[in-house]
């Protein structure tokens, strides 16, 4: 199953529980294209991306487990490079968000490689 596809059923399960009251985590609560839409930044079945929008970034840090990583340097550059946007688009295989100061992974493996990696996108894309 998908990357996608696993964190939709996860949110659905979530969604039914009754003591749900989080008017976020219902925001997009509709078939799979539309969740995908509102989760992810460019989402296209075609162009299956992993970053997240805002909202998905609020939905998902209550669905998994989260690891903040603060970034050295620069991150404009990063959010406007489109060479380390599609890098971090082809090597990553959880969800992901960026801000201006951090960088925010759905896997402990990420995290670690990136404080290997001395807190540098650049760098570790081309480590890993």
């Amino acid at each position: 199953m998908k990357t996608h596809q696993v964190i939709y059923n996860r949110f659905l399960l979530l969604t039914q529980q009754e003591n749900l009251v989080d008017s976020d985590l219902l925001a997009p609560n509709a078939d799979f294209d539309r969740f995908c839409r509102t989760v992810f930044v460019n989402w296209t079945p075609g162009f299956p991306s992993l970053r997240c929008t805002n909202l998905g970034f609020n939905i998902l840090k209550k669905v998994y487990q989260v690891w903040q990583v603060p970034l050295d340097g620069d991150t404009n550059l990063v959010l406007n490079s489109g060479t380390l946007a599609l890098k971090l688009h082809q090597n990553l295989r959880t969800p992901y968000y960026l801000n201006k100061n951090n960088f925010y992974v759905f896997s402990s493996e990420t995290a670690l490689e990136l404080e290997m990696a001395n807190r540098d996108l650049s760098v570790w894309c081309r480590m890993f």
